[in-house]
Parts: structure tokens; C-alpha cells; sequence
């Protein structure tokens, strides 16, 4: 890449990121839900969560290490060059940092971060869906970051079973309470 080249493309960068108002990640918002993640779960759960993570570690998890993991998981992942300049270093710090603490992809499911699993499911499903997920100003850099048809119908089943699997043990475990 000529000078040139370079300049004009980190003008266009550091545009991007300055002027995409809404379009970033959650821009500051709280996760979808409030609840923290609870310490004691029930061995139902337990169960549940290995059903839903062999699910996800066969179909969805490598959707998310092409299209989550730079900014949901700890990874060795080599950072562009232009994450260097001081600017635009200090957003993709700050946006990695805040979407690790909304939703942590590092362990497999169930993830960290401050939702339940159930929100997480329903959270990945939604913003997927929206659009919102990966947000515009990554996958303006980043061009095929971008969901496909076909992902997205992959990640929608996965988060629907999980959903429904952890459905049933929160009706079970409720009807068991009741007694």
C-alpha cells in the first residue's frame, strides 16, 4: 500500500469512527436484561448448559471465531496495523473492553458477562437478527465480518434450542418449587 493509500484509508478510519454515532456496538448501553449470572445453578442446568455448548461448539462456535472473537473472547489474534495509531488504538481498546464485560465468548457457553444465559441466547439472537451485531463500524473496516443468510440461520437455531432447553428446566425447576 502506497503512502498515499495509507493516508487517504486512515482519514476514512478515523472518519468512520468519529461520525458513526448509533452505529457502534451498544454505544454505552446496558445488556439486554439485567440479571447477574447466578452462582449456584441446579444439575439440571448444568446438563442443559453441556447440551447447548456441544450444540454450539459444532455449529455456531466457529461462526463466532470468524465473526465475534475479536472483540467477545481473549484470543492471540493479531490486531490490524492501524490499531496502533493512537486514536483509533484507544476505540478498539475501549470497544473490546466493553464488549467482553457485556458478553464474554472466551470460555464456550455459558458466557461472562453480566447477563443470564437466557439473556445472552436471546441477546445474540436479536442483535444478529437487527443487524447490530457485528456493529457497522467494524464491518465497514472489516468486510467480511458481515453474518450471512446461512449463519444466521445457523445461530438462530442454536439460540432457540438453547432457549427452549432452558426453558423447560426453569418450568421444571419451578413445578418442583411449588411442591
Amino acid at each position: 500500500m502506497s503512502a498515499n493509500s495509507k493516508k487517504i484509508f486512515v482519514t476514512t478510519l478515523v472518519s468512520i469512527f468519529l461520525f458513526t454515532g448509533r452505529i457502534c456496538a451498544h454505544c454505552g448501553e446496558g445488556h439486554h436484561g439485567s440479571s447477574q449470572k447466578s452462582e449456584e445453578i441446579s444439575e439440571d442446568e448444568k446438563i442443559a448448559f453441556q447440551i447447548i455448548n456441544e450444540r454450539y461448539l459444532k455449529t455456531v462456535k466457529p461462526i463466532f471465531e470468524a465473526k465475534c472473537f475479536a472483540c467477545h473472547a481473549t484470543t492471540n489474534q493479531r490486531l490490524p496495523w492501524y490499531s496502533e495509531i493512537p486514536f483509533v488504538k484507544d476505540l478498539i481498546q475501549n470497544d473490546i473492553a466493553e464488549a467482553k464485560e457485556h458478553m464474554d465468548m472466551t470460555k464456550d457457553f455459558p458466557f461472562n458477562g453480566h447477563g443470564t444465559s437466557m439473556d445472552d441466547l436471546e441477546t445474540i439472537r436479536t442483535e444478529i437478527e437487527k443487524g447490530e451485531m457485528p456493529p457497522a463500524r467494524y464491518w465497514m473496516v472489516h468486510w467480511k465480518s458481515r453474518v450471512s443468510e446461512d449463519e444466521l440461520g445457523t445461530i438462530r437455531d442454536w439460540t432457540q434450542f438453547g432457549e427452549a432447553t432452558l426453558k423447560k428446566i426453569q418450568h421444571k425447576n419451578k413445578g418442583e418449587n411449588e411442591k
